[in-house]
């Protein structure tokens, strides 16, 4: 019996862990990620959090000139540069679906840097065609609930798309 219970745990937090991560990037999930960034704003409505979200320019052609496996790896290298970045800041992070990714991370100010940070690997990888990331943030304000703030970044990201010089936009 105990054997037993023990395999039926195990595979239950496998399940939970499947479920709650992206196999690829072993981020959160986007389902868990929101969950998880409500659970820290209602939480600790006073700590000065900013929404971030990524995207990589034409990942589709990317993938059509590379292959899928090429993709996959620029997304793993991505989701690995943001895990380390968590490592050192205080924050969530989630692959939302492609290409798209949000942070929610304690406030900061060095938004170039940090695109810069994780755009340095990529450009490492480049072949046929340059890997180009782009950035919307909304800053931290007083009240604003992760989804209106997440939708604003998600706006500030969409206005830098094309060929602008600056791939950063703070809502």
């Amino acid at each position: 019996w105990n054997v037993r219970a023990a395999l039926k745990a195990n595979a239950g937090r496998q399940l939970i862990s499947e479920a709650e991560n992206d196999p690829l990037t072993k981020l959160y999930s986007h389902s868990f990620f929101v969950a998880y960034a409500n659970r820290l704003y209602r939480e600790h409505p006073e700590k000065p959090m900013d929404a971030i979200v990524m995207n990589i320019e034409r990942f589709h052609t990317l993938n059509a000139l590379n292959g899928r496996d090429f993709g996959d790896e620029v997304l793993k290298t991505l989701g690995a540069q943001i895990s380390d970045f968590l490592h050192q800041n205080e924050g969530i992070a989630g692959r939302m679906e492609g290409d798209h990714f949000d942070l929610y991370c304690a406030h900061r100010d060095d938004y170039s840097a940090l695109l810069a940070r994780f755009q340095a690997p990529l450009n490492r990888m480049s072949r046929n065609s340059d890997i180009r990331m782009r950035m919307g943030v909304m800053p931290w304000q007083a009240g604003l609930a992760p989804a209106e703030m997440f939708d604003r970044a998600w706006s500030a990201c969409s206005m830098v798309r094309g060929d602008y010089k600056n791939h950063l936009m703070v809502y």
